[in-house]
């Protein structure tokens, strides 16, 4: 006798960050699906195929999209439901067994900055977040199985007003062009480099402190 088991497939796991100081419920294609409360986080798995995900706090609706879940033939997708943009993220590679320093060379303070900011892989403020990463607001496994070398892509909280005010500065930055002419715009920029540097240096001691 042969047992299919295809029907316990899934194809996606959607998780649910509630930043805000309401409870949220989370409804698909119509059903219940979570109720998360404030500063926690839940998760649902599913199948492949179009979803309309409805968010919503107390009455108020947060979050009414469809989207459409991709067949995985290897593993699982992790997808991120982040209601009104209420938190921040970053991305970390953890690497395990054999790995090399990665060694960045830069020509000036801005250039310093901005390589400082973009290494932390901040994600853009958003309500649907769709990096896939391997963990999603858990620390990475201490070891994995693997021949020589192996990495896992870890999705993390940081604090939101250094997240913020990195991704706002360098965007003005690049609205403005990487040379300024006025003498007192380019003295403003100066004083910001070592701001952009030290609110990166709290993201990565924030996240550090959640655990690797």
């Amino acid at each position: 006798m042969i047992v299919y088991f295809g029907f316990l497939r899934t194809d996606a796991v959607i998780y649910l960050d509630n930043g805000g100081t309401e409870r949220i419920t989370l409804l698909v294609n119509g059903a219940e699906k979570l109720a998360v409360s404030p500063g926690q986080v839940d998760s649902f798995s599913c199948r492949a195929g179009a979803l309309h995900i409805i968010a919503k706090r107390g009455n108020r609706v947060v979050f009414d999209q469809m989207k459409t879940i991709a067949v995985e033939l290897h593993g699982r997708r992790n997808y991120l439901l982040n209601p009104e943009a209420t938190n921040r993220y970053r991305t970390i590679e953890v690497q395990y067994g054999i790995s090399f320093p990665d060694f960045q060379a830069y020509s000036d303070r801005e250039d310093k900055a901005r390589l400082v900011a973009e290494g932390l892989n901040l994600v853009p403020a958003t309500d649907w977040i769709d990096v896939d990463p391997d963990h999603v607001l858990e620390p990475a496994p201490k070891e994995v199985v693997g021949k020589f070398s192996s990495s896992r892509k870890v999705l993390k909280r940081v604090p939101k007003a250094d997240a913020d005010y990195i991704l706002t500065t360098l965007a003005s930055w690049d609205k403005q062009g990487r040379y300024l002419l006025e003498r007192e715009a380019s003295d403003a920029r100066e004083k910001e480099y070592p701001k952009v540097e030290q609110a990166a240096e709290r993201i990565q001691k924030a996240t550090s402190e959640q655990g690797q």
